[in-house]
């Protein structure tokens, strides 16, 4: 059973199969797990956070600049900006990005008036800086992005009852159905810096309901640039697999695109963020007002 368990799902811990034997009728130790898997021939390993830079492309940007740095202004007008340029991917093949320059009229005309559209900025400004015209339509966008997602599986908020509140403990998925149960789960995440696999979790439900290939297509994109890429601040934990098959399908994006990155995201807050939450001050807070307020009627 310890084998066939960590077979299926890699990401299995000790923790998780001494519980699940536990609850079979076997006790046994974290040591004892480590001694049957490492004579079938399996390691534990830590998973690890790629870096959005590593140190080698840290020192190949400052190589290049210290090359360049003292280049006369007419060498740098040939140079396509990662704010002036547009990143469209090609219908045939995701591999295939195409970048255009942006029009010159762009660059010599003035900024637009209140309340105008402003120009698309591109996904690949480095620069960091909080004028990027990316940075700010991108920050507008999230915060429009989480509360459609937030209000689109159920659209009237109810506060929920002790019973409801005590039903979370035995199931993970009732938590998620329940629109207080995800508010409140939703605080605890972003005590630990992990809201956002709640939000792509909820941005892919949306997907999936979602029929009209434009608004798809839309949606596809949004979600890839907000959680998927590694330029996003809100990128969340995915292997290497997983994003080979999201990049793979980017040229025909569907609703069921972001499926199998999904069910690892919901599997990474079952197990990891989901124990932790139950016995978190959030979720004990909330029984105990629960139970306050049915005493008091």
């Amino acid at each position: 059973m310890i084998t066939r368990t960590v077979s299926n799902n890699p990401r299995t811990t000790r923790v998780d199969l001494v519980n699940d034997l536990q609850r079979a009728g076997t006790k046994v130790t974290k040591a004892t797990i480590s001694n049957t898997l490492r004579r079938q021939g399996l390691k534990s390993c830590s998973a690890r956070r790629v870096p959005l830079l590593k140190p080698v492309h840290v020192q190949a940007r400052l190589k290049f600049a210290r090359e360049h740095l003292d280049d006369p202004e007419e060498d740098w007008e040939n140079v396509i900006w990662s704010d002036e340029t547009k990143w469209n991917f090609l219908p045939r093949s995701v591999s295939g990005v195409e970048m255009r320059k942006r029009q010159a009229a762009h660059i010599e005309a003035p900024p637009p008036a209140p309340g105008q559209p402003r120009p698309n900025a591109c996904c690949l400004c480095w620069c960091g800086c909080c004028k990027c015209l990316w940075t700010e339509d991108r920050i507008e966008r999230s915060e429009r992005q989480t509360c459609t997602t937030m209000d689109s599986i159920e659209a009237e908020e109810q506060e929920p009852t002790l019973d409801e509140a005590l039903s979370w403990a035995r199931s993970f998925e009732l938590m998620l159905r329940s629109l207080g149960g995800r508010e409140v789960f939703r605080e605890f995440l972003r005590s630990e810096y992990s809201e956002d696999n709640l939000l792509f979790w909820l941005a892919c439900e949306d997907l999936r309901k979602e029929t009209d290939p434009s608004v798809v297509e839309e949606k596809s994109r949004i979600i890839y640039e907000d959680y998927v890429s590694i330029l996003s601040p809100k990128e969340v934990s995915l292997d290497s697999r997983v994003r080979e098959g999201i990049n793979l399908t980017l040229a025909e994006p569907s609703n069921l695109m972001y499926e199998e990155a999904q069910f690892q995201i919901y599997t990474l807050m079952h197990r990891d963020s989901f124990p932790r939450f139950l016995n978190s001050s959030v979720y004990r807070d909330l029984l105990a007002n629960k139970r306050r307020t049915c005493l008091e009627t």
